[in-house]
């Protein structure tokens, strides 16, 4: 019998949406692998941008802590 706290009162973890990298791509079809591979370019872009703001921000804490 299950007790009255056996059940999560915040409801199950939401399950992460979105690519799998290193799946199987052959039950795609070819605008399938067309939107992935437009997800993962602007993907890549969005890291690409957060890179360059955290060297840029290294870059602005290096210098003020030389001087």
């Amino acid at each position: 019998m299950a007790g009255a706290f056996d059940d999560n009162p915040f409801g199950d973890a939401p399950k992460k949406q979105g690519l799998e990298i290193g799946g199987d791509l052959s039950t795609l079809s070819v605008d399938d692998l067309d939107a992935r591979v437009d997800e993962l370019q602007k993907e890549i872009a969005r890291l690409q941008s957060e890179r360059k703001r955290k060297v840029e921000s290294m870059s602005a804490a290096n210098a003020f802590f030389k001087s």
